[in-house]
């Protein structure tokens, strides 16, 4: 987000909106998206405009798990540890 906001910090928010009204309906719908057993047995992706949501589904709740940009490496990105 530090991206989008460094350049128009409308779009930034804009972004954050609908990602958000993405989780929601993820949470909705644990069913949504494509399965990724390759990444986990519950993980499931969903496209959100140029990124990926990975989320894990397990009983009725939802787990968000990453957003990539889908111009990466997502196995590689999706594997790498989170930086602090």
């Amino acid at each position: 987000m530090d991206y989008i906001a460094d350049f128009d910090l409308e779009a930034a928010n804009r972004f954050i909106d609908t990602l958000h009204a993405k989780f929601v309906l993820i949470g909705k719908g644990l069913k949504l998206g494509s399965a990724r057993p390759e990444m986990g047995e519950h993980v499931r992706m969903w496209p959100h405009g140029n990124y990926i949501v990975y989320f894990e589904a397990i009983g009725n709740v939802a787990i968000i798990l990453r957003v990539i940009h889908s111009g990466r490496d997502q196995t590689q990105a999706f594997s790498t540890e989170f930086e602090n």
